[in-house]
């Protein structure tokens, strides 16, 4: 008796991740073209067909309820286009008709079947929220050809669908119909969430089709990558909500499916490389401490101009006092300028290295040179340019540098008839 539990719930949490992988793979088809929201309504525009197959086969046939769901997608889909393009309504209002005209239809359906009396309704219910417990073998094999199928067909037009997603123009010039292309895609997108519906259920099938490819996005910009990692995460997800549907009773699968989806999006929001939280603030505060290094570097410059000598030993309340820097923060940032070879220390005081006096004639080159473009190019007033060139020396690369000193013909003076430095 174990045993045969066991493999029910391995054949439910197989059934659970081979959903969720689908649904990861062909979401990002539909997250790359920024229709999100058609995931939504198409998964609502299949509870009809649901209903329908049922009254067909007068009992819960997978293979009927999956024709009939994927036919009244289909038609969901024609309904939602033929709004958008037969009226003045904005897409997003064609997807709202859809969706709502769809599902009350489907709601009405499942209302009848239920005072229906039929004994064979029992459970159709669980297509609304998603019950992994309810799918038995023959329902894993039906959703694992299916699945299989739709991968397939994703890998054989990989190329016509990568090209329609980031560039539908260039895929017109290389022969491919854009009609066409989003048929299939629509196609692909409606037969996925026709295979899901008995584990995710109509309301958060959508969630299982946008969430795991947002999830990717955040990891990864390599297109293949964002879909082996979309189809990782769908799976697992998908295996962790059928597994809580499956070991607690009553419980329903699709809401903890999202329950986990929504905790790794935490996760990405937070921890993603570039975009998460902690890389944003990692990149903000190398830039704070980069622009502190450079003002004391400038800092050390001024005070050079003004005695004439690079090499004058400098002490740390005379550098504190000339750039208004905290003793502890000047501190450090000296510490950092003499490691990387831009200062020196002799006992209690400090002068710049000939690393550091180049590395100071550059940035105070770029700040004068971009005050000297500010007022002849702009026309602004030279006691008015200073907070922006201040703002900009730290970000001018040398190819902008480069423009800079062809536009204003190789300049040596600065709008305060400064010289600037070479």
């Amino acid at each position: 008796m174990e045993l045969l539990t066991n493999t029910y719930i391995l054949t439910i949490l197989l059934g659970a991740a081979i959903v969720g992988a689908t649904a990861g793979y062909t979401g990002v088809f539909i997250y790359l073209r920024k229709s999100s929201l058609l995931g939504d309504a198409l998964s609502h525009g299949v509870l009809p067909g649901i209903c329908i197959g049922f009254l067909i086969a007068g009992e819960k046939n997978p293979v009927v309820l999956f024709i009939c769901a994927f036919l009244s997608g289909l038609v969901c889909a024609y309904f939602i286009d033929f709004i958008s393009r037969k009226s003045k309504l904005k897409p997003d209002s064609a997807l709202a008709i859809g969706l709502s005209f769809s599902f009350a239809i489907g709601i009405v359906l499942l209302s009848l079947i239920q005072n229906s009396g039929n004994a064979a309704q029992s459970g159709l219910d669980a297509f609304l929220f998603g019950k992994a417990a309810a799918m038995n073998k023959a329902d894993v094999i039906m959703i694992a050809t299916l699945g299989l199928v739709i991968l397939s067909l994703s890998t054989l037009f990989k190329k016509r669908i990568k090209v329609y997603c980031f560039n539908p123009e260039y895929g017109t010039t290389l022969g491919f119909k854009s009609l066409a292309t989003q048929t299939l895609i629509t196609g692909l997108v409606v037969a996925t969430i026709s295979v899901g519906l008995q584990a995710v259920g109509v309301i958060l099938i959508s969630a299982l089709l946008v969430t795991p490819a947002t999830i990717a996005r955040l990891w990864t910009k390599n297109y293949t990558k964002l879909l082996l990692l979309a189809t990782i995460i769908g799976a697992v997800n998908g295996f962790a909500g059928a597994w809580v549907s499956a070991i607690v009773a009553k419980m329903p699968t699709g809401p903890w499916i999202v329950v986990f989806l929504t905790f790794c999006v935490f996760v990405s929001v937070v921890f993603a490389p570039y975009v998460g939280a902690l890389a944003k603030y990692k990149r903000q505060q190398e830039v704070r401490k980069k622009i502190k290094q450079e003002n004391i570097l400038k800092t050390f410059f001024h005070l050079s101009e003004q005695s004439g000598n690079s090499k004058t030993l400098r002490s740390l309340n005379e550098l504190a006092e000339r750039c208004g820097i905290e003793l502890q923060s000047l501190q450090n940032g000296l510490y950092t300028l003499i490691r990387k070879g831009f200062v020196e220390q002799n006992k209690q005081d400090y002068f710049l290295s000939d690393k550091g006096i180049i590395e100071s004639n550059r940035i105070v080159r770029l700040h004068r040179l971009w005050e000297l473009y500010l007022t002849n190019r702009l026309n602004l007033p030279a006691d008015h340019v200073h907070p922006d060139a201040e703002a900009m020396e730290h970000v001018i690369t040398p190819e902008l540098e480069a423009l800079l000193l062809k536009d204003l013909e190789n300049p040596n003076q600065d709008p305060h008839n400064k010289i600037i430095p070479s």
